[in-house]
């Protein structure tokens, strides 16, 4: 599961978010609670925000830097020593036990398909990296030597299975590439949860497969990216909608395939979750880089592409921030974002909630966010592309 916006000026990690009213020395906005950064502690940019065992959350920031915050806030960082033929790490996934999983930055992956972090030493883990042609490791093939196309993301379920997003390219082109998501079982060896490893027919079923589509019989178009719930229930994220994988299915949770759709995020949204609309009519575009991805019990978050200076004032007022017991520049970072006159409001990112068949905005103003636990929210910012120093704040889902 990945999320990158590397030159984006806001990064909010972590922020309980309750509606309310700000006290008298800002506007009208909502409360975020600070849990780290805003005293240099946290460093940035930060590229993939993910959850960890013992209420821990996880950063990759910059080329190399891997940051881990405790539930107290305490932000520990490692730079991590890369492999020889990496320059820099794409993504980050965290098992049950604490196994860190990193993907190095396409095109220059080294010796390994998908590595994982030792001490401060980055090693392989699995899969050799091929060309990613048409021909795929056949599932039951051992993933420790398996030829592998390039792997474009990354999650580890609930019992500690990595999940991965592989790129077949059978003409040598990204535009008809198409990618399929992969599992190492308990028992080292490969198997295929959806996607095909040949073309598909062209039209919208990539993005729009019917409900209950055979998962491995559908061609997945580029790009595609995966995340598991706690509950161990798979998604996608296309470039056009989000999937549910389940009894060997694929079930539509957000996007439409018809003209005429209400387009999310809805910039005239009245407030942080409200006004929430039909997930399946609802106008979704992706990203094409990694960005918010995750799935929760309660809710999957997504993200899709903003620019808060472009929003009305009375937009950027309604989700405006107040940081609760904001450390060193905490506020003036949050500020920024919803100054139109600020580099930082020039791009970001908003995080959509879909849950029980709709869908709604939690944020513009972040560039990475994913859940703490079943209610929370956690949501990176980074203060500017000048210093990339990053606050992590939380918020909790209305009930």
């Amino acid at each position: 599961m990945r999320t990158s916006r590397a030159a984006i000026g806001v990064i909010l990690a972590l922020a309980t978010l309750t509606a309310c009213t700000s006290d008298d020395d800002g506007g009208d906005g909502f409360e975020v609670e600070l849990l780290a950064g805003g005293d240099g502690s946290v460093p940035g940019p930060v590229r993939v925000l993910t959850a960890g065992p013992d209420e821990s959350l996880w950063a990759l920031a910059g080329d190399s830097s891997l940051v881990r915050i405790d539930s107290d806030g305490a932000a520990e960082t490692t730079e991590l020593r890369l492999p020889d033929g990496v320059n820099a790490l794409a993504d980050l996934a965290v098992a049950p036990d604490g196994t860190a999983y990193v993907l190095a930055e396409l095109p220059d992956v080294g010796e390994s398909s998908v590595y994982q972090v030792d001490g401060d030493q980055v090693v392989p883990a699995f899969g050799v990296p091929s060309d990613g042609g048409s021909d795929s490791a056949p599932d039951g093939t051992d993933a420790a030597g398996a030829a592998l196309g390039p792997v474009a993301d990354i999650a580890v379920d609930p019992e500690g299975r990595v999940l991965f997003v592989e790129t077949h390219s059978p003409d040598g082109g990204v535009i008809n590439s198409v990618q399929q998501v992969r599992r190492v079982d308990d028992d080292g060896t490969i198997s295929t949860l959806a996607g095909t490893s040949e073309p598909g027919s062209g039209d919208d079923t990539g993005w729009f497969p019917e409900d209950g589509a055979e998962a491995t019989s559908q061609s997945l178009a580029w790009p595609v990216f995966v995340s598991v719930a706690p509950s161990g229930d798979v998604y996608l994220r296309t470039g056009r909608s989000v999937l549910r994988v389940e009894d060997g299915g694929l079930t539509r949770v957000l996007g439409g395939d018809t003209s005429g759709l209400t387009t999310v995020p809805n910039t005239e949204q009245s407030a942080p979750f409200e006004d929430a609309v039909e997930a399946l009519d609802a106008g979704y575009e992706s990203v094409d880089d990694r960005s918010t991805f995750a799935a929760g019990d309660s809710g999957v978050l997504v993200g899709a592409p903003v620019v808060p200076a472009e929003l009305s004032s009375d937009v950027r007022s309604a989700f405006s921030w107040t940081v609760e017991d904001a450390a060193g520049e905490a506020q003036a970072y949050a500020d920024a974002v919803v100054d139109p006159d600020s580099q930082a409001s020039r791009q970001s990112e908003a995080a959509l909630y879909v849950s029980d068949g709709t869908v709604t905005t939690a944020s513009v103003i972040g560039s990475v966010s994913t859940w703490l636990d079943d209610d929370t929210i956690a949501t990176a910012l980074v203060s500017s592309v000048a210093s990339q120093e990053t606050i992590v704040v939380t918020y909790d889902v209305p009930s």
